[in-house]
């Protein structure tokens, strides 16, 4: 596979010089937002579809590199990047939790073609029909959740402890303690890191979490 270490214009949304053919015929064809970036974290390579969502996504930072706004999604992603350059790791996903305003998304990593790079791909609920619910709509529905046990499952599947999610909500502590109990034993698991797991696992597009749904 052909080198892919130009520059493009994320203004333009195309590529200043075109990769391999094969590569380049693979990536417009697919559907999903798609990007390649160095160590760095600089995009080197977008397709149309990235583009667009990362114009509209307010979770996304702007510039030349891949970040995200949320600091702790931000911390997984280093992360993770860390992992695949090292050679830890040959696939990460990371669930991005959305906010009111947005849906939440998934990150896979992959090593790129090139040493050095690595290739990214997201996917939104919106991009798959089966899951434009938002995830905590899921979550009340399979578990029986209340809308504020929802809410907490989902800060806690951004890696938040009980007193962070506690300060952002404006709430005490032993609030969250408290709807952190319901939520486990309604989700029929003994820990937090448990609850944040099966969150993710609930919003992996291709897997089968709705066969934990409570009858």
């Amino acid at each position: 596979m052909g080198t892919i270490l130009e520059k493009r214009s994320l203004d333009a949304g195309e590529m200043s010089v075109e990769p391999d053919r094969f590569f380049e015929m693979l990536l417009r064809n697919i559907p999903l937002p798609v990007c390649v970036i160095n160590r760095s974290h600089q995009i080197l390579f977008s397709n149309p579809a990235f583009f667009r969502l990362r114009k509209k996504d307010p979770n996304f930072s702007e510039g030349l590199s891949f970040s995200i706004l949320d600091k702790q999604a931000q911390l997984s992603l280093i992360t993770a990047f860390d992992r695949i350059f090292r050679g830890l790791s040959s696939s990460e996903t990371i669930f991005i939790a959305g906010t009111k305003a947005t849906e939440g998304f998934w990150v896979t990593l992959t090593p790129g073609g090139d040493v050095g790079t690595i290739l990214i791909t997201i996917l939104t609920p919106g991009l798959m029909p089966e899951h434009r619910e938002t995830m905590e709509q899921r979550l009340r529905t399979l578990f029986g959740l209340t809308q504020m046990e929802a809410r907490c499952a989902l800060l806690l599947a951004r890696g938040m402890s009980a007193g962070a999610i506690a300060k952002q909500r404006g709430v005490s502590l032993p609030t969250v303690r408290t709807q952190l109990r319901s939520i486990r034993a309604k989700m029929c698991v003994s820990s937090s890191l448990a609850v944040a797991a099966q969150v993710s696992k609930l919003g992996m597009p291709f897997s089968r979490a709705e066969q934990h749904s409570r009858p």
